[in-house]
């Protein structure tokens, strides 16, 4: 009885271990959380970081196979703000014979910047070509999938090298002429450019009301915090 208790006692002080480290990362150290997520669903998704010297910018991006001439590769361009990891759940779910890649475009992920560089998107397109060029997806067919500034990217990229093209997705392309704009860029060309960018916590609340029809989806206040000073 008295080994029973022993152990039962050790069982019941690791969890609460577990679970006084588990309150101190999350309230504390919540970054930690937020790259564990994006390392899981990176390797759901079958793929692998790579990093690649392209001019005077290192490139990241993550990769699963490799490039075919007889299949087109399928390259996934972000919006403003994010980073290659938000594909990973539509890459897991593509066939294995595949050929995905995502890159962090400068500025973003783990791609950096210098801080003057040109941030026109025919400047970005030319950067961009230039990856494409060096990671070797000019010798073969090109899809190109491009979300939000990412789409607005593609858009460019495919005018300016459309000898390189295969296809061409725009999900929801910034860039785009419209009849009428959306609350957030009538927010953005009134000024209020902390719609896109909040350095409060109350900046940020307002950028979700904005985005997310589903409310639900609004991470909580500590993640939020995480979110303005990790991006």
């Amino acid at each position: 009885m008295e080994v029973i208790s022993t152990g039962v006692q050790l069982a019941g002080g690791a969890v609460l271990t577990t679970l006084a480290l588990a309150i101190i990362v999350i309230y504390f150290q919540p970054a930690y959380i937020v790259h564990f997520f994006l390392r899981l669903n990176k390797w759901r998704a079958g793929c692998t970081t790579k990093y690649v010297k392209v001019g005077e910018h290192q490139f990241a991006y993550m990769e699963r196979g490799r490039p075919s001439k007889n299949q087109p590769s399928l390259l996934f361009l972000h919006g403003f703000s994010d980073r290659k990891e938000t594909f990973c759940e539509m890459i897991m779910h593509l066939p294995k014979h595949l050929h995905p890649i995502a890159v962090d475009l400068p500025g973003h992920g783990d791609t950096g910047i210098k801080a003057k560089a040109d941030l026109t998107v025919e400047a970005y397109a030319a950067k961009l070509h230039q990856f494409i060029c060096v990671v070797g997806l000019d010798h073969g067919p090109l899809h190109l999938i491009g979300h939000s500034m990412g789409g607005g990217l593609a858009g460019c990229y495919a005018a300016s090298y459309p000898e390189k093209m295969w296809a061409l997705t725009m999900i929801c392309p910034g860039g785009i002429k419209v009849p009428e704009n959306s609350v957030m860029f009538e927010k953005i060309f009134q000024g209020n450019r902390h719609v896109m960018i909040p350095e409060t916590v109350e900046q940020a609340e307002e950028m979700f009301d904005i985005c997310l029809y589903n409310k639900s989806l609004i991470p909580p206040k500590q993640v939020r915090k995480l979110k303005l000073t990790v991006v």
